[in-house]
């Protein structure tokens, strides 16, 4: 909550376009529409409720009787010809949009966008962290889409008086805190590097791959966002290469972020880069643990998500820069230069896999509880140097009831289905100046997004990285074919 009331970070949001099965009368669409939103909200009690003391030490959950929709759900026709421009530009302004009454509504909206006649929808939700993680704006739209196949499973009938849903009268289950739910040992040793890193003199503190080359700025915000979209062959010829070098998808962006990056800038201001990547904890959770029975972490919007960092070190970043000096164009990726990006990449990928080892030993989710004041602790970083270069979150692929290999065979009813998911995530002021999101449809297209803040990188730096991000991509994609 303290970043978002410092204006350090807005808004998470997942696109998902939906197939319309059928012709229906836009009248009947959106009663549909609305009626699998109301059961989505009483399916996810995080949706249900208001923040009460907002700006103090201690915010905490206010139930709420009802909601009224209509200040929750806005619906858009666009231009056929402008579609997805104006879908783009919409949700740039969503993200960076504020929560208004905090305290009397719940801190999410949603944008439905659609054409004259519609044969899809695009259905942006949008959502402030307090409420959850980028992880459950994906499961926001798995229970959207179970609820539009499955309209009276429940046999309730309408669940909106005019616009308005009646919540139910007992308290919501609202998810526990992590620490509820599982132990987070911390070692002294973890304790205690931890400590110097927040609170020591800066001499033993300084490090060469801090982002000296892109300062915090407070003094304004403004999220810069691009998106591009990867079709599903090349994807697919992507990820096998991503096996066959032993990493993934996340790993791969880990190791392309920091070729742009030692491309850009030179070995004085950025010797050497922190990259941080975003891990989804639900697969260490218990579901339906005796204390919280109705609970199950895999299909609940919360935030039970952590950050760990890589250290990249001027050794490993001049190596690649000597590889780019003798072959100083990206634009094609030299065989020298493909081989360095399988190595950071899977490198990457062994990192996360020993965090995940790990279990929750040592996480930085456990440190929290340690942190008497929020509002002074992101303020107080918002003064130090920025850490990370670059951020990679990945919410994976949802499962929108697409064909695959596996199903092509299944006969294909009249059903809603998934075809296009998009992650997007505002600037985060003390975060890393380059941010990336990624999530894709099973069996369809991967989108990424590239964000950043405005006034701390120059304009054409990002959209020269969402281009050869890009890039990069296909020609691992077709390399690999």
């Amino acid at each position: 909550m303290a970043m978002y009331l410092k204006r350090l970070y807005r808004g998470t949001s997942v696109s998902c376009r939906y197939s319309v099965p059928h012709k229906v009368e836009y009248a009947e669409l959106k009663r549909t529409i609305l009626q699998a939103i109301a059961r989505t909200i009483l399916s996810q009690p995080v949706m249900q409720v208001a923040i009460k003391g907002a700006a103090t030490k201690k915010p905490s959950w206010i139930k709420l009787d009802s909601l009224d929709l209509d200040h929750h759900v806005a619906w858009h026709i666009l231009d056929a010809g402008t579609f997805e421009q104006t879908f783009q530009e919409t949700v740039a302004s969503q993200l960076d949009s504020e929560y208004p009454d905090l305290e009397k509504r719940p801190s999410w909206r949603v944008t439905i966008m659609y054409e004259q006649d519609p044969q899809f929808l695009e259905i942006l939700f949008t959502w402030n962290h307090p409420l959850g993680d980028g992880m459950s704006g994906r499961k926001f739209h798995e229970h959207l889409l179970e609820h539009l196949n499955s309209p009276n499973a429940n046999n309730d009938g309408s669940l909106l008086s005019a616009s308005k849903l009646q919540l139910p009268t007992a308290d919501p289950n609202l998810p526990p805190r992590i620490e509820k739910l599982a132990k987070l040992p911390l070692t002294p040793r973890h304790v205690f590097k931890t400590v110097l890193k927040e609170h020591g003199p800066a001499v033993l503190t300084k490090d060469d791959t801090e982002a000296h080359w892109a300062p915090i700025q407070t003094s304004s915000y403004k999220s810069h966002i691009r998106v591009f979209s990867i079709g599903k062959e090349i994807l697919s010829s992507i990820l096998a290469a991503c096996r066959q070098n032993n990493t993934t998808l996340t790993g791969l962006f880990h190791a392309l972020g920091i070729l742009f990056l030692a491309s850009r800038l030179d070995t004085n201001s950025a010797p050497g880069f922190h990259t941080k990547t975003a891990v989804d904890l639900r697969r260490f959770l218990p579901s339906s643990p005796k204390r919280y029975p109705w609970l199950h972490p895999q299909r609940t919007m919360g935030n039970y998500v952590s950050v760990m960092g890589h250290a990249w070190p001027a050794s490993l970043v001049s190596e690649i820069r000597v590889k780019l000096s003798a072959d100083p164009s990206t634009e094609t990726l030299s065989a020298d230069l493909l081989k360095a990006i399988w190595s950071i990449s899977a490198q990457a990928h062994r990192q996360i896999r020993h965090k995940l080892d790990m279990n929750l030993k040592d996480d930085i989710v456990g440190i929290m509880k340690f942190v008497p004041d929020w509002r002074k602790q992101v303020m107080d970083a918002a003064r130090r140097p920025r850490e990370y270069s670059y951020f990679i979150s990945n919410i994976g692929a949802i499962d929108g009831g697409l064909q695959t290999d596996a199903t092509a065979s299944e006969p294909q009813s009249e059903k809603w289905t998934i075809t296009r998911a998009q992650f997007s995530m505002s600037a985060e002021v003390t975060s890393a100046p380059l941010m990336t999101s990624a999530m894709s449809v099973l069996g369809g297209p991967l989108c990424v997004g590239i964000t950043w803040q405005d006034g701390v990188l120059d304009d054409s730096m990002g959209e020269a990285f969402a281009a050869e991000l890009e890039s990069w991509l296909i020609q691992i994609g077709r390399v690999s074919a």
